[in-house]
Order: structure tokens, then sequence, then C-alpha cells
């Protein structure tokens, strides 16, 4: 039998400690980002710059890795869950996109 792919009794869906955006990823950060995002919890990000906004989303979901610190999602840093854990993971994610979608 196959785990779950998200268990209900998670207390922090996604959590960032000590993250930095890469240098090359204009405007990055002044300072580590820090956040606990629960369920039932709404967060809006305002940002400059799409290039920063699509990368924060690409950490966010484990797709590239932070500059500096740790990103976990229901509990596991996305650098140590297996490739088919991470793929199986992203697919319980809605993301939508600024740019680049497939309708247009």
């Amino acid at each position: 039998m196959h785990e779950p792919l998200v268990n209900a009794t998670h207390d922090v869906i996604l959590s960032l400690a000590g993250v930095r955006l890469a240098d090359d990823c204009p405007p990055a950060a002044s300072s580590p980002i820090e956040f606990k995002l629960c369920p039932g919890d709404t967060m809006i990000i305002k940002v400059k710059g799409l290039e920063t906004m699509e990368a924060l989303g690409d950490i966010f979901e484990g797709l590239i890795e932070p500059a500096q610190g740790v990103v976990k999602f229901l509990g596991s840093p996305w650098s140590e869950l297996p490739r088919s854990r991470r793929a199986a993971l992203r697919g319980s994610i809605g993301r939508i996109f600024a740019r680049g979608g497939w309708i247009s």
C-alpha cells in the first residue's frame, strides 16, 4: 500500500527557515526569509519583479534550492525527499503562473 501524499495531521504545510534567494535573482532579499504556512492560512507575498516571484514559487515547490536555508513541505525538507516522492507531492500543489501558461 502506498503512503498517502498528504497527511491531515501536519500542523505546518510549508516552512522556510533562513532562506535566501540566489544572488543572480534580482532583487534578492536583504534578510533571510522565515515563515510557516499552516492549514487554513492565507499568505500574500509582495515582491519586486517577476523573476523574484518565479524563483520563490520554484523554491516553495522544491524545484530549485535556495542559496541558503531550508524549505520544508509537510514537515520534510525537499532536499531530503526521494525524487519520486517530490514529484508526487508537487502534484498536490496548485500553482498559478503569471506568464507562460498553456492558455494564452
